[in-house]
């Protein structure tokens, strides 16, 4: 399913000169982000609907097999979803767990 992106967000957070293709879907975003990560040497984690989903499924809060796509704009676009990066990128800070995989 593709996800539409918000035509009042503030930029689009790729460089100048950069467009992504209009009819981006969400499993090639995927690939593209394991590709350039792969070619960097990047470390990430993304959730996605299907976390989504899947939570709502172990809370037993949803009875559907899946979020529409308004469900899920509304979701990603709280600020408790918004606070799942920095707060991962915190704990990994704080435990040293780069630090720790150097040596």
């Amino acid at each position: 399913m593709p996800f539409a992106p918000d035509p009042h967000a503030r930029g689009s957070g790729v460089p100048d000169g950069v467009a992504l293709p209009p009819d981006l879907v969400e499993a090639d975003a995927r690939l593209l982000v394991d590709a350039l990560a792969a070619h960097f040497g990047w470390t990430y984690t993304i959730w996605d609907r299907a976390d989504a989903v899947t939570a709502l499924r172990e809370q037993q809060l949803d009875e559907d097999d899946d979020l529409s796509d308004a469900e899920w704009t509304r979701a990603a676009r709280t600020p408790t979803w918004a606070a799942l990066a920095p707060l991962a990128r915190h704990v990994v800070q704080d435990r040293d767990l780069i630090g720790d995989t150097l040596p």
